[in-house]
């Protein structure tokens, strides 16, 4: 099953496009709440940003993901770090 935001006449739309309402916002911060607001809607996170919830949060996703993009490989051959470990 293929999930498409919108169509143009038969052409399917795969991007969206993320503005700021602030035109002179840093394109790091943009990129930040993008990713909060992710972390909310998949329910990893609650209230407003704070750095330790976005590393767990990140953490949380990277593994998960990891470990899906992984599991061809053989049970045990492979391990996946912690991001907040590496710093």
């Amino acid at each position: 099953m293929e999930v498409l935001f919108f169509c143009h006449k038969k052409f399917p739309v795969k991007y969206l496009l993320i503005l700021s309402a602030s035109p002179a916002m840093n394109v790091h911060t943009l990129a930040r709440q993008v990713a909060w607001a992710a972390f909310r809607a998949n329910g990893l996170v609650q209230g407003n940003y704070d750095v330790n919830k976005y590393n767990k949060a990140s953490n949380v996703l990277f593994t998960k993901h990891a470990q899906e993009r992984l599991s061809f490989l053989p049970e045990g051959s492979f391990s996946v770090a912690n991001l907040a470990s590496k710093h």
